[in-house]
């Protein structure tokens, strides 16, 4: 396995890794914690025979997924890899499976902090018959969405917005100052003005005018906070949760009180059940 993986890290990078192994056996300390999350996640990919690239500043991965091959662009020294770990290597939203037929027709499935599109390849992976809106507010990390999606030539099922979820469609602007500023946790706030950072806010409403009308199936919502927007009071929660089946949300409790949500979406007939860090609710309809 290092034979296979030797081209991917530098020499430095080499004696840090062994000494963590060497450290670890005999100590159970892990120093360099990120460095050694990089070397798992490159094990994985082998270990699972995926095509891992380097090119450039960047990384290729070719991987199947329920029978389907996917590629992913993912940006070096940044947190996609940890996003890719979380979305295809361990499937953190596999439960949906279980919760939605995934042979359904017409399936409405809505991405909220679509990132660079690891979810929406996941979903158009599993649920072939869905079509999914993609909905990103960071600039760069939408570059790579539409890298990917355009890559995979998915273009027509899932679609993708510039835009931020929020409660009106107000001027946003991005900030890095939520939980470390990495790609994965930018956190939208109210701009005053328009400039290369802003990006405009797009509704509920605004989203079920996209599907026409349609109830969304499964609606993905990891939003950095800005779910304290959306679910100030019950009867904010009852129009949002209105036409909706699923909801999986992470909710932030840096920014909202987690109990009093969950007993918002009680009242409007969800049922719900945390893996991980994603909170799983059913409208029990």
């Amino acid at each position: 396995m290092f034979i296979h993986l030797r081209q991917y890290f530098s020499i430095l990078e080499w004696i840090k890794i062994i000494f963590n192994s060497i450290l670890f056996r005999f100590t159970s300390r892990i120093v360099h914690n990120e460095l050694l999350f990089k070397f798992e996640i490159f094990k994985e990919i082998k270990r699972k025979d995926w095509k891992l690239e380097e090119l450039g500043d960047e990384y290729r991965i070719a991987a199947t997924l329920n029978n389907r091959l996917l590629i992913f662009y993912i940006r070096k020294d940044s947190s996609d890899l940890f996003v890719f770990n979380q979305v295809i290597i361990e499937e953190e939203y596999s439960k949906l499976l279980l919760m939605q037929n995934h042979e359904k027709e017409n399936l409405v499935i809505i991405d909220a902090g679509a990132n660079i599109g690891c979810t929406s390849l996941w979903f158009a992976s599993y649920f072939p018959n869905a079509v999914i809106y993609a909905i990103e507010a960071d600039a760069s990390n939408f570059r790579y969405l539409e890298k990917n999606i355009r890559e995979n030539k998915l273009s027509q099922s899932v679609l993708i917005y510039f835009n931020a979820l929020w409660k009106d469609n107000s001027v946003l602007n991005i900030s890095d100052s939520f939980r470390g500023g990495k790609e994965d946790s930018k956190r939208i706030i109210l701009g005053n003005v328009e400039n290369e950072n802003s990006v405009k806010g797009i509704t509920i409403s605004d989203l079920k005018e996209l599907a026409f009308g349609r109830r969304i199936d499964i609606f993905k919502m990891d939003i950095e906070g800005a779910e304290s927007e959306l679910f100030p009071d019950l009867e904010h929660a009852k129009v949002f949760l209105d036409s909706i089946d699923i909801l999986a949300v992470e909710l932030h409790p840096e920014c909202i009180n987690v109990d009093v949500v969950l007993q918002y979406f009680g009242e409007c007939g969800f049922s719900s059940d945390k893996v991980g860090e994603t909170h799983f609710c059913l409208h029990n309809s």
